[in-house]
């Protein structure tokens, strides 16, 4: 997490990679994984966002996923 403060849906986290690199791969195993916040001239970072439409099953997916970038 980049901050550590309290959140409730989306959350920003520091990357290893930039953003922009991480989307593109999730992207082509079909998972979206967040919004480059460069785009917006805010710094760097990946937002995510998790609502209750999203099963356990799927973060972890996503993590997994995440993990394996690395």
């Amino acid at each position: 997490l980049k901050y550590n403060l309290p959140f409730f849906k989306e959350f920003l986290v520091e990357t290893p990679a930039p953003a922009t690199e991480i989307i593109e791969k999730l992207q082509e195993k079909d998972v979206l994984a967040g919004i480059d916040i460069s785009r917006f001239d805010k710094g760097e970072g990946l937002l995510i966002a998790v609502t209750e439409k999203r099963t356990k099953a799927e973060m972890d997916d996503f993590v997994s996923k995440l993990k394996k970038l690395t």
